[in-house]
């Protein structure tokens, strides 16, 4: 399917440098740590309690400052407290270089706390900027990338502390210089991001920041969607943190590597979020497909399972095929979630509902560190029992996210099994905006027209449908779960009103409306004419009509061109459909106005397939090129001619075949 390219432009890719060089700079800092902390005060018998300590460490700047940081990023220019923070973030690491060289287990703590400090303050306004700089449907592919190169980050800083530790010989001060070097990077990056303009905010911050969180949510708590996905996204942090700190003590008990080498573990699962990530991006295109979360949580719920049952030496490489895996599955997660909160927050409290999202995700971070030592220390469970309770737990979630968004999951494997069996080229894509209400009216010419257009643009469909078609039993389920609106002519005076009411309603809720105006699929491939029922709907609206065509779905078994459905093969796999979306019109337009146009539309499809064809030189060069013979082709004179020779010849004729 084709795709407009979406340029993110220059301040984004900035911005996106800056934050890269800060989770590397971070996740080296927090690995020299535990193993500084291993190796002077807890030894590698008690590995995961070092890694316990440094993640509550982690966690509690988060929880104490985020709030606050929040209603800074929405008072002041989101851009102006990422410049500081990544100053800050300089001076730290130069301080951590003073910790190491004191040898300071307490210093190194301390330092510890200051960089969390630094990333709580600048961790609001990292996500609230992402839509001021760019377009909102491109939300998803920005996060896509912001979380993909977070994620290299961490594979980066995974691998680059302990091949640290291991060149400098446990010199952890030669180590902390690196660390001061990228974030001076970071800090020269964050400086080339353009200005943005404060959301306008004005609320105080109260010393009491968990009121504050209260009060954040509240404030949304009518929007069930985004609250869902502030939850859905703590609890990613919560697996994040579990698994992190997990894989080192599952690499020293299950693997036999030491905690260095353990290290490299976790380096697999942030490369498969890193992926994962991306392919999110890439599945979501110009929207945001909560059907992949699902997906994603029941991926991570089957991989932490699966590895309490390879734990042990001979099955290593199934680990870190199923760490990898696991990494997948979380980038599928969360790059949904957090394109919707930044997208569906009120722009004036947008700052706000990141920090308490956040927050709620550092609850998460700190529940995961108490939950890994309740299971280690408490109850004497091995990591791989450990990572088999997480995938239980996962497990759950992911059947409760199927019964809350059952419809979003559908229409995602819809999508992704019509892409598979079609070839779709989409036209005018850009005429449909990523959001706000709006009605589409199109031709009707197979069974499958629904689908097609679901697939072929990135909004959620509501249909408009024959309530005698939508009432037949294997097709009930799917337009509940779609939420088609039943409607028919031979419906009362009342049921259609409240039919027409549903599909108002359905746009002044934002959805996008469609409707196929000729009343029935067409039996002979001609666009009939349209019924006006849809000028009901429009009347007194303010939401535009966007005119579609469905080009080459006539020839296909689920149309009547062969007479009856399904009576013969498919002629060509994938099949070739386009679809064209025509310039929005204004609702007062009559059902002859968009028929006009929708006819328009059919004729730029016309003209494209001819635009497709071969002319009759091509044809003839084609034919030259499967059949010459250098045995059998000569010139004039009798020489043989060459291959190039013959070819040169052949395009020359062509040519002149086009010219006549």
């Amino acid at each position: 399917m084709k795709r407009v390219t979406l340029q993110l432009g220059k301040s984004f890719a900035w911005f996106n440098a800056a934050q890269f060089l800060g989770a590397l700079n971070d996740n080296i800092f927090k690995f020299l740590s535990i193993f500084f902390l291993i190796g002077v005060v807890f030894g590698e018998d008690r590995a995961s309690t070092a890694g316990s300590v440094v993640a509550t460490i982690f966690v509690v700047p988060f929880l104490l400052f985020t709030p606050f940081a929040g209603k800074l990023a929405d008072r002041f220019s989101k851009r102006n407290i990422v410049v500081i923070a990544k100053t800050a973030e300089v001076l730290v690491m130069i301080l951590g270089c003073l910790a190491f060289y004191l040898d300071s287990p307490a210093g190194v703590c301390i330092v510890l706390f200051l960089m969390c400090t630094q990333s709580a303050f600048f961790s609001p306004s990292k996500f609230g900027i992402i839509p001021e700089l760019v377009e909102s449907e491109q939300l998803s592919r920005a996060n896509s990338f912001l979380e993909g190169l977070t994620y290299l980050a961490i594979v980066i800083g995974s691998a680059v502390a302990p091949g640290l530790t291991q060149i400098t010989n446990q010199r952890y001060v030669l180590a902390g210089l690196v660390c001061v070097v990228i974030a001076a990077a970071g800090a020269l990056c964050s400086w080339r991001i353009e200005r943005t303009v404060p959301a306008g905010g004005g609320k105080k911050a109260s010393i009491f920041f968990i009121k504050d969180v209260y009060k954040s949510l509240r404030e949304v708590r009518g929007d069930r969607y985004l609250m869902m996905a502030v939850f859905a996204s703590a609890y990613f942090l919560l697996i994040g943190a579990f698994l992190q700190i997990n894989l080192i003590a599952f690499g020293i008990e299950a693997l036999g590597y030491d905690q260095v080498e353990s290290g490299y573990l976790f380096g697999f699962a942030a490369l498969g979020i890193g992926l994962g990530s991306y392919l999110a991006g890439r599945l979501s295109g110009r929207s945001i497909e909560f059907g992949i979360v699902p997906m994603g949580a029941f991926g991570l719920a089957f991989c932490s399972i699966l590895m309490a049952f390879v734990g042990s030496e001979q099955f290593k490489h199934i680990v870190f095929a199923l760490t990898f895996l696991t990494g997948v599955s979380a980038g599928l997660f969360i790059v949904p979630l957090q394109a919707f909160i930044q997208l569906r927050s009120p722009k004036k409290i947008r700052g706000e509902v990141i920090a308490a999202s956040g927050f709620l995700g550092w609850i998460g971070v700190l529940i995961s560190a108490g939950l890994l030592y309740v299971l280690s220390s408490v109850l004497g469970l091995s990591p791989a029992q450990s990572s088999f309770v997480l995938g239980m737990l996962t497990l759950v979630l992911a059947v409760v996210a199927i019964v809350i968004l059952p419809d979003f999951l559908v229409r995602f494997v819809i999508v992704l099994f019509t892409r598979f069996c079609y070839r779709i080229k989409v036209v005018g894509s850009e005429n449909v905006p990523a959001e706000g209400g709006m009605l589409l009216v199109s031709n009707h010419v197979s069974w499958v027209d629904g689908i097609l257009l679901a697939a072929a643009q990135p909004r959620r469909l509501r249909f408009l449908i024959d309530r005698e078609i939508a009432g037949t039993w294997w097709l009930k389920p799917f337009c509940k779960l779609m939420r088609a609106i039943p409607i028919s002519t031979d419906d009362p005076p009342k049921k259609i009103m409240e039919s027409l009411r549903q599909a108002r309603q359905a746009m002044k809720d934002g959805s996008v409306v469609c409707i196929f105006a000729e009343g029935g699929i067409t039996r002979t491939g001609v666009l009939q004419q349209f019924k006006s029922g849809f000028e009901k709907i429009m009347k007194n609206t303010p939401y535009s009509v966007i005119p579609v065509h469905i080009g080459g779905a006539w020839g296909s078994i689920f149309s009547y061109y062969h007479g009856q459905l399904l009576s013969t093969l498919p002629r060509r796999f994938p099949y070739p459909v386009s679809i064209h979306f025509g310039k929005a019109m204004p609702a007062t337009s009559s059902a002859v106005e968009i028929r006009e146009a929708v006819m328009e539309l059919s004729c730029d499809y016309f003209n494209s397939l001819k635009l497709q064809r071969k002319s009759l030189g091509e044809l003839f060069v084609r034919s030259v090129r499967k059949n010459w013979s250098g045995r059998c082709i000569c010139d004039p004179t009798g020489k043989k001619l060459s291959y190039g020779r013959t070819l040169t010849a052949a395009i020359a004729l062509g040519t002149e075949i086009d010219k006549l």
